[in-house]
């Protein structure tokens, strides 16, 4: 990048010089409350592009009376361009907590109205002199734009970005020169740097300073070196490294008083491309479309939620094609599918097939004969269209999936799923399935519920903890089999542990469930 220099002004943020709120005693026990707060009022990710890897990270203080100013946040602002930033309000506790919460709510909706970080730090500067308890908070925003291969940034009293190259020694940009929220400098300049590809930029809280002044004396040649050392780390992104092992390297086993907050982002070589398929419309395409898609997501790391929902939508609309696009005709059709991550930082899909598929009555969200496949795929999205015509059908969903932030967990990958087969166990007396109950698996499954059921004759409990994929079709037939089961004065009871992909489907599809016992180490094939 251009614009660089090897130092910048010791002493970090002027907050602790300038008016910050002083601990009270009762710091230490309001630390549960902050905590939670923090957890409420910071985003749990940050955008994905298709040029720019982004990542961040928290790592909360080891002294409770110093938490609570630190926040970051990414905005896209069209083009493919995306704002980093990272800020710290003054004081600590709860008065801290509040006062970066309505910063960040300022600049993110200035940042989205305008596009421009300047307007954007001008407005917050107004809205911070009217309030007291934010005075002298800092804050570094960065506008990255891959296409141009450029960065544009002002640092408003905050520690200048660092850049760390695919080559070559890490470098700290040139401070731009504004000061403080909220002490009338009222100018914001900025300055632009080149962004070549492969290139990290890394955003940070003044914290980090502190620990790396800690470490060796000098700070700013520390966290340099650090960095130097998470770029040569092998098998994972460089993002990765610089959020997760760089403050790990600074810390170095001490506890660090201070919270640090890290945010990194590197531009792509390439843009992610554009996922085509153009597939038989059978079941085995759904294997390798959830194969396909899980490949093309994996550079993007969702949360498990976000891949989750999002294979589940696509699985459902295909499955609507292979049953129902070409029924009636004497040869199989195809079915296409297209994904790509828009300028936006959203991801749109589109399924199409040049069937007819069967009508569904758009008022039942979830009818009790069939058609929960394109409503579920709606519920598990942002926006779903279908588009019909003479010589097809066209469904596109909308959805703004996330990165997750990090502390030390290792990467959030996504992992493949589509290789797994349903298998079956009969564990502390419930049968257990794992793997895709799918379109694939319909008659197996429905043969399994049979088995444990001896026919709807007797009770019957099936675990769905461990099932990857639990589509539309799976879900009928575990409704018929509920429903025989009743006829005959049986019950058949569904199993699931919070946070898994049954869960959230059997929520959105309004199947009662139980959360599972204590896990027996008892377990059993199931005679097939």
């Amino acid at each position: 990048m251009a614009n660089g220099s090897n130092a910048i002004p010791q002493g970090g943020s002027p907050m602790a010089r300038a008016g910050g709120s002083t601990p009270g005693d009762d710091a230490q026990g309001d630390a549960p409350l902050v905590a939670a707060a923090l957890d409420v009022m910071l985003p749990k990710g940050l955008s994905i592009l298709a040029g720019v890897d982004l990542a961040a990270s928290c790592v909360v203080g080891a002294d409770p009376k110093r938490r609570g100013g630190d926040w970051f946040d990414s905005v896209p602002l069209g083009g493919g361009r995306v704002a980093a930033i990272v800020g710290d309000a003054p004081g600590t506790g709860l008065p801290a907590v509040a006062a970066m919460s309505q910063l960040r709510s300022v600049l993110v909706a200035s940042l989205l109205r305008t596009g421009d970080p300047q307007t954007a730090l001008i407005e917050l500067d107004a809205y911070t002199a009217r309030l007291p308890e934010a005075r002298a908070a800092t804050v570094v925003v960065a506008v990255l734009d891959p296409a141009a291969g450029e960065v544009t940034y002002c640092t408003a009293g905050h520690p200048p970005p660092l850049v760390v190259p695919a080559g070559g020694e890490p470098r700290f940009l040139e401070p731009s020169g504004a000061g403080p929220l909220g002490w009338g400098s009222r100018s914001f300049p900025t300055l632009t740097a080149t962004w070549a590809a492969d290139e990290a930029l890394l955003l940070y809280s003044d914290g980090l300073l502190e620990s790396a002044a800690r470490a060796q004396g000098s700070a700013t040649v520390t966290l340099a070196a650090a960095a130097d050392v998470c770029r040569d780390v092998t098998g994972v992104g460089l993002v990765d490294s610089l959020v997760r092992r760089l403050p790990m390297l600074l810390i170095d086993g001490h506890p660090n008083s201070n919270d640090l907050t890290l945010v990194a982002g590197r531009r792509r070589p390439e843009p992610l491309g554009d996922l085509q398929l153009d597939l038989p419309a059978t079941g085995e395409a759904l294997i390798t479309a959830r194969g396909e898609l899980d490949a093309w997501l994996a550079p993007l790391v969702l949360s498990a939620i976000d891949a989750m929902s999002l294979q589940h939508a696509v699985g459902e609309l295909l499955a609507n094609v292979v049953q129902h696009a070409y029924s009636g005709r004497p040869t199989r059709g195809r079915v296409r599918l297209s994904a790509r991550v828009t300028d936006d930082a959203t991801v749109e899909v589109e399924v199409q097939d040049d069937g007819t598929w069967r009508p569904t009555d758009s008022h039942d969200l979830l009818p009790v004969d069939g058609g929960r496949g394109l409503n579920l795929a709606r519920l598990l999205t942002d926006q779903l269209q279908l588009i019909e015509g003479p010589e097809g059908t066209t469904v596109r969903l909308v959805f703004a999936p996330q990165r997750p932030v990090s502390m030390y967990a290792a990467p959030t990958l996504i992992q493949s799923r589509h290789r797994r087969a349903l298998k079956a166990e009969v564990r502390s007396g419930a049968l257990a399935l794992s793997g895709p109950l799918d379109l694939n698996v319909a008659d197996d499954l429905r043969q399994l519920l049979g088995r444990a059921s001896l026919g709807s004759t007797r009770d019957a409990e099936v675990d769905l903890s461990d099932v990857d994929v639990l589509d539309s079709i799976a879900v009928q037939v575990i409704l018929d089999a509920q429903q025989a089961s009743e006829g005959n004065g049986r019950s058949l009871t569904l199993v699931a542990a919070r946070g898994t992909p049954a869960q959230q489907v059997l929520d959105l599809v309004r199947l009662p469930y139980r959360a599972p016992s204590s896990p027996s180490s008892l377990t059993e094939d199931f005679p097939g």
